[in-house]
């Protein structure tokens, strides 16, 4: 079990990974940050700041940053990532994170959003 952020290095997703690093001080069961990661879409990584505009693009490159980033916020989260096709189609994503979370059984999945800091039920 432990705590779960989807990351995508958004001001949402940083902000439910400190409301989970904030949980975690009074659970202890850990956080993991994960990010799903487009096998070799430059653009998409350059779009969302996982690699600088004249950057090249390698996995390693993307994951350096990306763990760098998780672990400014919260230096105890473990980064973790998985790929997904270049051109994964709709829902993907979101099923791959679904899959993680329950193969990982989580307790507690944090989800940036417009309503951060509300609690809802599943």
């Amino acid at each position: 079990m432990g705590l779960l952020v989807p990351y995508d290095g958004s001001a949402l997703s940083k902000a439910a990974l400190i409301r989970a690093e904030q949980f975690d001080a009074i659970l202890d069961e850990g956080v993991t940050a994960l990010t799903v990661i487009p096998e070799s879409n430059r653009q998409y990584a350059r779009d969302r700041g996982w690699i600088g505009p004249d950057e090249t693009y390698t996995r390693a490159a993307v994951v350096a940053n990306l763990e760098r980033s998780v672990s400014a916020i919260s230096p105890n989260a473990v980064f973790e990532f998985v790929t997904v096709g270049r051109s994964a189609p709709y829902g993907t994503i979101a099923n791959r994170i679904r899959r993680y979370a329950r193969d990982a059984d989580v307790s507690i999945l944090f989800l940036g959003s417009e309503n951060a800091g509300r609690m809802v039920g599943s």
